[in-house]
């Protein structure tokens, strides 16, 4: 509800709230890719060291893995909705998307690699594999940190979804006022 509301204050605040949302999540990963990287050449990357090889679930792992992360990107459609708040959108949205995008991908490939390097990936927690990953290595206050990180992620998911559908809600029911009422 209070997303919600936010999204329906204005764009201005929105995108406000949703600026220092992004801040915190990249403070999150920060946090893990140096924390994660002090206990990796502590312990001398452990999570690299494969009996079984570098590509233990072939191809179908490759595939499955990357169908995964795909949904990573869900959020840039959300650029496409916003794009009449742009002043320049022919030169601002692609380069808007282009370095999101690249600065995106740098933070989830540091991450990944960091969290296998120091837990082998046949010893994590499928559920938390992040935090899981600091509290084998005796730092469970950083579970508090991940676990913040992951909310602050999951509301800037929620905002990235709603805002397209509370733009177009007004217009859907400008269209045709006594539907969008009963539209259930």
């Amino acid at each position: 509800m209070f997303v919600a509301g936010l999204l329906c204050v204005g764009i201005k605040e929105s995108a406000l709230v949703q600026s220092l949302v992004t801040f915190a999540n990249v403070c999150v990963m920060l946090f893990v890719i140096i924390a994660g990287s002090v206990i990796g050449f502590r312990t001398g990357w452990v999570g690299y060291e494969l009996s079984n090889g570098y590509f233990p679930f072939g191809i179908n792992g490759m595939l499955g893995g990357a169908a995964t992360v795909f949904f990573a990107y869900i959020g840039f459609d959300t650029v496409a909705s916003t794009a009449e708040e742009v002043t320049n959108p022919q030169r601002d949205l692609p380069l808007g998307i282009g370095i999101s995008l690249f600065i995106c991908s740098g933070l989830y490939m540091l991450v990944s690699a960091v969290i296998v390097g120091i837990v082998p990936y046949y010893a994590m927690d499928p559920d938390t594999p992040i935090s899981s990953a600091f509290a084998d290595h005796g730092m469970h206050w950083a579970m508090y940190i991940v676990t913040a990180g992951a909310v602050a992620a999951l509301s800037s998911t929620l905002m990235g979804s709603l805002l397209p559908q509370v733009h177009t809600a007004p217009c859907q029911a400008a269209q045709c006022p006594i539907l969008y009422l009963y539209d259930k």
